[in-house]
């Protein structure tokens, strides 16, 4: 079963609002006053739409408990089930797992088939969402769907946003549940107002009007269905294939400046999906890198000047016209795995972006770097 959104948000909405009800009934009638505490668990880097939604449903922010990813940004089964348990000795009753196909930072995929292991090890009624707004555009590539979205078969519902990586026109976002939870959406959601959903109308049961929470919606489903008929099987998968490959030739073409100069470095690495995460050095700041060598060590002071590099750099970048590429920090000292700013580029564009372009963008970076920085030594000597 499934709709069409507003957008990922909505979806995530959606499973959290659909695994409360299937974990509670009744708390369509009572509501959630006087029922079990419930409790969700996201990454630690899942989407703030999360947040959002459990403050719509009254679940509240205490109750959604970010579980700490690994090395690579992706939650494993025994941080997920270390979570559970903390949870479970403070009086809470997990309800929901919302694992990340594709994390707004990184482009991380959590393991899923390792959650559902632990999901389906649940006394409690547990469902498992996979938010995939984001990387479920991998679902149309054969051989990026069993590296990085193995397992999604059996989880409870999962969204996905044609109008991200795939390109279709937005909006265009898509929930989907399991046929194990065929019926859940109308169950959850169903008011049966009479005025409008009448069992002896003629195709009464293509009607999804009641499985929403929404009431007048356009039909964005028919733009998927128009831009999936011209192209076909191969040519969403051409399309998606084509960015992953765009965003490998960029992370190859950093590391070559990383062990040449320094003028340009990979951050986490390696990089997940078309995610490419990397900063930009002035000339004072290289450090040249060989592959596989360790980075070098900088002081605090020369940290921060290299932390205050990307804001400059960018805004040279959007004078000129030339891109916009955001920057930002990272992580939490809780978790050991802070970053100062770093820019982050992500391939979404495969039909008009080329490798020369890359190439083209990431110099024009580099020489606003030297730029700036032979600007500031202009002014000091001033």
């Amino acid at each position: 079963d499934g709709l069409t959104t507003p957008g990922g948000s909505a979806s995530n909405l959606y499973g959290m609002h659909l695994a409360a009800h299937a974990a509670d009934p009744d708390r369509r009638t009572r509501g959630a006053a006087g029922g079990p505490r419930l409790c969700a668990f996201v990454s630690a880097d899942a989407h703030y739409s999360y947040l959002k939604a459990s403050r719509i449903m009254g679940l509240g922010d205490d109750n959604l408990i970010s579980v700490p990813v690994d090395s690579e940004g992706k939650v494993r089964g025994p941080a997920l089930k270390a979570a559970m348990d903390e949870a479970r000795s403070q009086g809470k009753t997990p309800f929901f797992v919302g694992s990340t196909a594709g994390t707004t930072v990184r482009g991380a995929f959590d393991s899923i088939s390792e959650a559902q292991d632990v999901v389906d090890g649940c006394e409690e009624k547990v469902w498992h969402h996979v938010d995939g707004s984001w990387g479920g555009a991998a679902l149309w590539s054969p051989k990026l769907k069993e590296v990085w979205l193995k397992g999604v078969e059996r989880v409870d519902s999962l969204a996905v946003n044609p109008h991200k990586l795939l390109n279709s026109a937005i909006s265009c976002a898509i929930f989907l549940t399991s046929p194990k939870r065929d019926g859940a959406l109308e169950a959850t959601n169903g008011a049966k107002a009479s005025y409008l959903f009448q069992p002896d109308k003629a195709n009464a049961g293509l009607d999804t009007g009641d499985k929403t929470i929404q009431c007048g919606r356009k039909p964005d489903a028919f733009k998927f269905w128009l831009m999936w008929k011209a192209l076909g099987d191969k040519g969403l998968s051409e399309r998606v294939d084509r960015c992953v490959a765009l965003a490998d030739y960029a992370v190859e073409r950093i590391k070559e400046r990383e062990a040449e100069d320094g003028a340009l470095e990979l951050v986490m690495a390696p990089n997940s999906f078309t995610n490419v995460l990397f900063r930009v050095v002035p000339p004072s700041l290289r450090r040249p890198r060989k592959r596989g060598g360790k980075p070098s060590e900088r002081s605090p002071s020369e940290l921060a000047s290299l932390g205050k590099a990307a804001p400059l750099i960018k805004a040279a970048m959007q004078r000129d016209g030339d891109a916009l590429i955001g920057f930002q920090e990272y992580g939490d000292a809780k978790y050991g795995n802070e970053e100062i700013n770093f820019f982050r580029m992500v391939v979404s564009q495969g039909d008009i972006l080329t490798n020369e372009l890359l190439d083209h963008t990431l110099d024009t970076m580099i020489k606003h770097s030297e730029v700036l920085e032979g600007a500031k030594a202009e002014a000091q000597q001033v």
